[in-house]
């Protein structure tokens, strides 16, 4: 009877062992998945930050100053329904002005706020850049500019 208890208690130590590895098992996956996500989110930020300042500086949104963009280039990029996206491999793609949050329009431009490029839905978040937002102010006969920021997402692939 002695000899049985042994054997019972040993029995439950191994089993107590084996779920207590179990559940530390557990939490270092839980742990280590949870830090591979937060690497997997810094890095999808980074190439996105990469991807918006790649397309501030291409010669289609270049404006009259290094890094800036220009307003009536980004209007003329938008009246093409969003055929540019493919060749930037982008599925959102918006210019904004800050302090003006009047969507642009035909009726509207230039004296809008916002210009989105390519229409869609974004791929996760939209990374930005801020950068100069330029344009001709017939006002003033003199080229203009104001802070803006530039939207993107890419999720083509």
């Amino acid at each position: 009877m002695r000899g049985q208890l042994k054997i019972q208690e040993m029995a439950f130590v191994i089993v107590a062992l084996v779920l207590l590895f179990a559940l530390l098992a557990i939490f270092f996956t839980s742990w280590r998945l949870h830090s591979v996500k937060d690497e997997v989110t810094a890095l999808q930020e980074y190439a996105g930050g990469q991807l918006v300042g790649q397309l501030v500086n291409t010669p289609e949104l270049e404006g009259p100053c290094q890094g800036c963009v220009s307003w009536d280039s980004a209007w003329i990029l938008a009246q093409r329904n969003g055929t540019i996206g493919d060749r930037w491999n982008v599925d959102y793609l918006a210019v904004e002005i800050l302090g003006i949050n009047q969507t642009c329009t035909g009726q509207t431009y230039p004296a809008c706020g916002q210009i989105t490029i390519v229409p869609g839905k974004a791929y996760g978040t939209a990374q930005r850049a801020f950068s100069a937002v330029c344009y001709w102010d017939h006002t003033i006969k003199q080229e203009r500019c104001q802070l803006g920021m530039i939207l993107a997402s890419g999720g083509k692939a």
